[in-house]
């Protein structure tokens, strides 16, 4: 399986706000359309909306997947789904019932040895699968319950976490390859 993440800088404001989409190639050439992701305006951290319609990028929309927001750094993401974030004061729904956000995933980049430039061990986080073959529901009310927190700490639990293998060298230092596919991930 292999994946593509074009970007999308036309238009009157994507040069600062680029629309990014996935597509999934196939062995015909044939892309079939996956998640489309657009930087948040208002936002003073990289905090990206993802979506499965590529003309709906707003999050009261019926194709709202999560958003994606990173350390200040760039080194550490993490995928949320929707409801409240923990840390801001609960708005109770019907009820009088408070639903946090789900963490769906998390990514972690291991600074390069190498410089800035090059390709970078890339660590991926998700949550489990239970007995039932269900996916493991991660809803940390604080930031000490999060995937992050539970990797850097060593108990991973109901987590699983691959990591890319690192790309072959090349006879030029500032050429690497940025294709990722499904079996250059081991499960760890």
């Amino acid at each position: 399986m292999k994946c593509r993440i074009t970007r999308d800088k036309k238009g009157l404001d994507r040069g600062m706000y680029p629309t990014y989409y996935l597509h999934l190639e196939r062995e015909d050439h044939k892309k079939v359309f996956l998640l489309a992701g657009r930087r948040r305006k208002k936002s003073s951290t990289s905090n990206y909306l993802i979506s499965a319609d590529p003309t709906d990028l707003s999050r009261d929309g019926e194709s709202f997947v999560g958003k994606v927001r990173s350390n200040l750094v760039g080194t550490k993401f993490t995928i949320y789904g929707s409801g409240l974030n923990p840390v801001k004061p609960p708005k109770p729904g019907p009820e009088g019932t408070v639903t946090y956000r789900e963490e769906l995933a998390s990514v972690v980049y291991s600074t390069n040895v190498l410089g800035f430039k090059g390709p970078r061990k890339m660590t991926v986080l998700i949550p489990g699968m239970t007995g039932d073959r269900e996916r493991v529901e991660i809803r940390p009310e604080s930031e000490h319950h999060s995937i992050l927190e539970r990797y850097k700490r060593g108990r991973r639990g109901t987590c699983w976490s691959y990591t890319t293998r690192l790309p072959s060298g090349t006879t030029r230092p500032r050429v690497t390859s940025s294709t990722s596919t499904a079996a250059s991930l081991r499960r760890q």
